[in-house]
């Protein structure tokens, strides 16, 4: 699942991959304007598209749904508006969709002087706290996705959903 389709390109990539991988699978892509999405995509049999707010319980009913049609686990990567309040919003939303096990990257922590762009104003890595802050043990880090490379767009952005009893 993405939040953020633009011109769809990440959500043609990962499924070209799922092709592979399991043709039992789907790649759900979110975004509020499908306009500027390429037709390739548009017409990829594994592409769910959804125009919507990223951050709509309409959102998480739909993806609900299609967890009962393609179960197994889930990659969600948020990648749409990133100030705070609308990740942090994000992440609410997926809070009843996402089980354990499931796998969540939030992209462009790095904005707001962590390092990069220091005046933007709360963003992703803040969200990721305030989230933190109200449910302690509802993710884990993957430090070692992370530090990889050796660098990131993502910084504390890759978590592994927990079993999370504080509901």
């Amino acid at each position: 699942m993405e939040f953020g389709t633009h011109h769809g390109g990440s959500a043609l990539y990962l499924s070209f991959i799922l092709k592979y991988v399991s043709n039992h699978s789907r790649v759900v892509s979110v975004d509020l304007d499908m306009r500027r999405v390429d037709t390739l995509v548009k017409r990829d049999p594994r592409i769910v598209l959804i125009e919507s707010d990223t951050a709509s319980p309409m959102v998480a009913r739909r993806l609900s749904d299609l967890r009962l049609a393609y179960p197994g686990s889930i990659l969600v990567v948020l990648d749409s508006d990133h100030h705070k309040t609308h990740v942090l919003n994000e992440m609410m939303v997926l809070r009843d969709v996402m089980k354990e096990g499931d796998y969540m990257v939030i992209e462009d922590g790095n904005v707001n002087g962590n390092p990069v762009l220091p005046g933007w104003g709360d963003g992703p890595m803040e969200a990721i706290a305030e989230y933190e802050r109200l449910f302690p043990s509802g993710y884990i880090h993957d430090r070692s996705r992370e530090g990889k490379f050796g660098f990131t767009f993502a910084p504390n952005g890759y978590l592994v959903r927990t079993s999370d009893n504080n509901k």
